[in-house]
């Protein structure tokens, strides 16, 4: 986008140049006689040169010898990353935004004042996912409670009508070491929308704006996920309400997933793809997907892993892949069946490419030729 502007921008600048060269040779020249070839005359800020033409001196304008532009390197059409190739040239088939959806109620409770400089940006990103994905509505206001200490969040929630045990819950879940950190509450108050905490340690290193962007998307577009793959071929048995799709999906992928939506909504309205990721990507502990299956392991690498992966699923099987292995599941609970049901590969497969993604992408390890040319 950025270059788009700069382009418009650079040829106004050429036309109007243009005219005011000619506005300026249309000009009255300077009084007096001009006697000396090379002789010089300031007038009307412009510097007017003694110069023969013909048998006659006369006053001409100088105008300085254009300098040589810039040379401008040449921009690949293309990416050199095979993944977001490949995903750039399917952008004509990712569907358009609805533009007629407004963005979902919404009820901001902010610790610091000072945060409410980056609600718009918060705004935004509602707006786009629900553009983006029809699920992303609902009647009632939602709530985003946007802390900077445990006590003030604790106190808060009480107030706005959260049962102690749902409090304690989350209280077990604040986190004061990660950058930011979130987490979707869906018992607090029976009159609230969708609820979430989306907490920010700017002692850590943290900082306000885009981190809370990503946060909308992991802990709000649970609500598309419950409504969308709402059947349940097991029942859970749990101290708090949880999806199924939470339960039965490895963990990486149901991490992974929500900042790849997060940026396919966002693709939908600037028609260029970009993966929005919180850190630069790098392999993560062991780098193999089954790893970080369980809900047990560690929280960043299924984050870290699963976002580079599920891309890489768009760019095998289509825009639709994610969603595709969740409504795969029929009445089995088998994630692995589920996965051949939706592509048609294995996921151990699968697993090998992004274990190959993985090495290229971080390190340049060349990938195999068989994966190359799936992604052609």
């Amino acid at each position: 986008m950025k270059t788009g502007i700069i382009t418009v921008l650079l040829a106004c600048t050429l036309t109007l140049s243009g005219v005011s060269f000619g506005v300026a040779q249309a000009a009255p020249r300077p009084s007096g006689k001009c006697e000396q070839v090379g002789a010089k005359k300031i007038f009307k800020n412009q510097t007017f040169v003694c110069t023969k033409r013909g048998k006659k001196l006369i006053w001409v304008l100088r105008t300085p010898r254009p300098s040589k532009p810039a040379a401008v390197p040449a921009s690949n059409t293309e990416s050199d990353d095979p993944v977001t190739a490949k995903i750039d040239r399917m952008m004509a088939d990712l569907p358009m935004p609805n533009q007629n959806v407004q963005m979902p109620p919404m009820r901001f409770i902010l610790e610091n004042p000072g945060d409410q400089e980056f609600l718009p940006r918060l705004e935004k990103q509602f707006l786009y996912l629900a553009q983006a994905f029809p699920e992303m509505n609902w009647a009632k206001t939602g709530v985003a409670f946007i802390p900077r200490t445990p006590n003030w969040l604790a106190t808060t929630m009480r107030e706005q009508g959260c049962p102690e045990r749902v409090v304690q819950r989350i209280m077990g879940y604040y986190n004061t070491q990660a950058y930011e950190w979130g987490t979707s509450i869906l018992d607090c108050n029976p009159d609230f929308g969708p609820t979430a905490v989306m907490g920010l340690n700017l002692g850590v290193g943290g900082q306000p704006g885009f981190r809370w962007d990503m946060l909308v998307s992991q802990e709000f577009l649970g609500l598309f996920q419950s409504t969308r793959f709402a059947s349940n071929p097991i029942a859970i048995n749990s101290p708090h309400p949880i999806g199924w799709w939470d339960v039965n999906m490895p963990s990486w992928m149901r991490e992974g997933v929500q900042p790849v939506w997060n940026s396919m909504a966002t693709a939908m309205q600037t028609r260029k793809w970009d993966l929005i990721r919180v850190f630069p990507f790098y392999v993560c502990g062991t780098g193999v997907l089954r790893d970080y299956a369980p809900m047990s392991t560690s929280w960043g690498c299924h984050y870290i892993l699963g976002a580079e992966a599920v891309e890489l699923m768009v760019a095998l099987y289509g825009w639709d892949a994610p969603a595709t292995w969740w409504g795969s599941f029929g009445n089995q609970r088998d994630p692995y069946v589920a996965f051949k049901n939706a592509y048609g590969d294995d996921y151990d497969t699968f697993e090998h490419y992004a274990t190959e993604f993985f090495q290229w992408r971080a390190n340049n390890v060349p990938m195999s030729q068989e994966l190359l040319s799936r992604l052609r």
